[in-house]
């Protein structure tokens, strides 16, 4: 996958950098559940990708999750996550893309720094 704009999407998208630890983690199947790390794709102003390894049968599209933290580099923030979409391909592993809506304004600030960083890579 390559950052940029599609038709869909509202903010550009940008992909992590090899060099950076970029994880989404949250519990699953339920807040109670046992708690699942991924590797963050891309990021965007709004929303964000990552892939899992296998399909996790309750995250659909319109799964709102909860306590979902990303972190990229030092830096964590956590929010929550409006599952958009889902992609299978011919392997297990199955692309997530989705809203993420950090939990405070000091984490919107966070994700804003974190973004500029990725745009100034470009």
């Amino acid at each position: 996958m390559s950052p940029g704009k599609n038709i869909l999407q509202r903010d550009q998208r940008f992909s992590m950098p090899l060099a950076v630890e970029a994880t989404v983690r949250f519990n699953y199947p339920n807040p109670n559940g046992q708690r699942r790390s991924m590797t963050l794709l891309e990021l965007s102003a709004s929303g964000l990708s990552f892939v899992a390894e296998n399909e996790l049968p309750l995250i659909v599209r319109g799964a709102k999750l909860e306590g979902v933290v990303i972190q990229v580099g030092d830096t964590e923030i956590e929010g929550k996550l409006l599952i958009k979409h889902l992609t299978t391909g011919e392997s297990a592993e199955v692309l997530y893309g989705g809203v993420f809506y950090p939990a405070t304004m000091t984490g919107q600030q966070e994700l804003s720094g974190i973004i500029s960083r990725l745009n100034d890579r470009q």
